[in-house]
């Protein structure tokens, strides 16, 4: 995809209008050349030529100033249009990619790509009427001398070869600051939330500003001064050139005498109009290769900036009411990279029915949450089937089955207002869940808008929690939510919480390690590397006990 396609996504007409206008407006300004040219001549036609002098700078301030309209108001719709592509892109992908892409690279992409491209989509319009200009002024060289039209448009080559070359440089340093923008954003991320760690302990915190951050902002300092400087520097040659084959036409051609000196002079006239379009088209080459550099970062990044692919989608009806829910032989696998191999999880066979309680226990590392992702069709199995009322998720329906859960994970983010809860009541609801998880003293609630959501931990996750009550589905999955509470909350939790959500039949998976609780479960699930090792109805256990 190319900047001029992202424009014309957002409105053709428009887009195609400011084109237009663009060319016309340029073609106007090399139009005047023509008419200074005319009156400089003996017995020029003054009354005609001024007439026409006036209209040409009328149309060409008209068009010009219509464009930049358009263009600015194409553009900033054109962004706007990016961000919400781009964020759908993010949710509508896959979990475990957007997980692989990390929240620093994400970040990197809707701040500094989106905001190279809101520099670039404009500039690449903006080129357009100069570059009008330039060839006007080229078929006017063309009609006033041939030969010397020849002798520019080699010129003009050769210092388009130059500009390459030194640009190919350039690009290629721009690039590297690209790269080092996500290793700063992941940096960055550090200061924020690695803090407290760091002021208290300072030598480490010199060796990160010192030796991590400093070497990277260097670097991405670096790249994009080399890379602004290479530019500047290929457009001072083209600028040279250009100055160098108006000092030829000046005062090497009279010495052929094969061209008069007044073709010469309009000749000169015409290539002094060429120096400011050509500077504006140089000046915006950085710009462009900036954008371009963020449309190829963004694509790389599997996110397509296509409205095709990017449509808003029509609510689709609710799954089918729980009966029962099915995990048949489903294994999913992925890449630890801090381990350097596959870690895969299964073959897992269970079955789950309204009004039970669910412990997925064992170690930590051992799959537990990922398995509550896959249960919950955040990752989709490489092999096997979750059955819904006994039939095989479909493709295509994973968004339906998806709303059949409400999880809180154990790194739960909280949203500052009730986004998708439905209910004339639920500020009162919400009120009364806050007074019984003893936020009522933190938190308050008017009109959905939760007044602060900076909270410890275990109070972000017992909000959380009241969010979760709230959507009322059938399904809910707890990945390690007593591990920040108190005893007091643990024991609401475990002996009010979770057996009032079993009488109102829903399915209830917790990941624990609460052992003292065991005995609130219907069964129990041991989970060892990726495998249940153990299952034990409550009886058993405690019996065993």
């Amino acid at each position: 995809m190319s900047l001029f396609e992202i424009l014309l996504q957002r409105s053709r007409l428009a887009a195609l209008g400011a084109l237009v206008l663009g060319l016309l407006g340029g073609f106007a300004g090399a139009g005047l050349v023509a008419v200074i040219r005319a009156a400089l001549e003996p017995g020029a036609r003054m009354t005609a030529l001024a007439v026409t002098f006036v209209g040409l700078c009328v149309a060409m301030i008209a068009a010009r100033l219509a464009a930049h309209v358009i263009v600015v108001r194409q553009s900033e719709a054109a962004v706007y249009d990016l961000r919400l592509r781009l964020s759908r892109q993010i949710l509508d992908a896959p979990l475990r990619t957007v997980e692989e892409m990390g929240p620093a690279k994400l970040l990197a992409i809707l701040t500094d790509d989106v905001l190279s491209l809101a520099g670039a989509v404009p500039a690449a319009l903006g080129v357009v009427p100069q570059l009008a200009v330039v060839l006007g002024c080229l078929a006017y060289m063309a009609w006033l001398s041939l030969p010397l039209f020849l002798a520019s448009v080699l010129t003009m080559a050769a210092g388009i070869l130059v500009y390459r070359a030194v640009a190919g440089i350039a690009v290629k340093h721009l690039d590297g600051a690209r790269r080092d923008t996500d290793d700063l954003a992941r940096h960055f991320r550090t200061v924020t939330e690695g803090v407290k760690e760091l002021q208290l302990h300072r030598r480490r915190r010199e060796e990160f500003l010192t030796q991590v951050l400093a070497t990277t902002a260097a670097s991405a300092g670096r790249n994009a001064q080399r890379g602004t400087t290479a530019y500047a520097a290929a457009n001072g040659i083209g600028q040279a050139l250009l100055f160098l084959a108006i000092g030829g036409f000046l005062f090497l051609t009279p010495a052929l005498r094969t061209i008069d000196a007044a073709t010469v002079g309009g000749f000169v006239l015409a290539a002094l109009y060429l120096v400011p379009p050509l500077d504006f088209v140089l000046g915006a080459m950085p710009i462009l290769a900036r954008g371009t550099i963020a449309l190829r970062s963004i694509e790389s990044a599997g996110l397509s900036l296509s409205r095709a692919r990017c449509e808003d989608r029509a609510a689709e009806p609710p799954a089918a009411a729980l009966e029962t829910l099915a995990l048949s032989s489903v294994m999913y696998s992925y890449q630890r990279l801090e381990e350097g191999r596959d870690f895969t999880v299964g073959p897992v066979d269970l079955a789950l029915r309204p009004g039970e309680i669910v412990f997925i226990v064992g170690g930590n590392g051992g799959g537990k949450t990922t398995l509550a992702k896959v249960l919950a069709g955040l990752y989709t199995p490489e092999s096997g089937e979750i059955r819904l009322n006994g039939r095989p998720i479909a493709r295509g329906d994973e968004e339906r089955y998806r709303e059949l859960f409400s999880a809180v994970f154990s790194d739960a983010f909280v949203f500052d207002s009730l986004l998708g809860v439905d209910g004339a009541d639920v500020d009162a609801t919400a009120r009364a869940l806050l007074s019984r998880l003893h936020l009522d003293h933190k938190v308050r609630i008017d009109g959905r808008a939760l007044s602060t959501t900076a909270l410890s931990l275990g109070q972000r996750k017992r909000l959380a929690l009241l969010v979760a009550l709230l959507d009322d589905r059938p399904i809910y999955l707890f990945d390690e939510w007593a591990a920040e509470q108190d005893p007091t909350f643990r024991e609401l939790f475990y002996t009010c919480f979770l057996p009032d959500l079993r009488a109102r039949g829903k399915v209830v998976l917790v990941i624990s390690h609460d052992d003292r609780y065991f005995r609130v479960a219907d069964r129990i699930l041991e989970f060892d590397y990726g495998r249940v090792v153990a299952r034990a109805p409550q009886p058993i256990l405690e019996a065993s006990s």
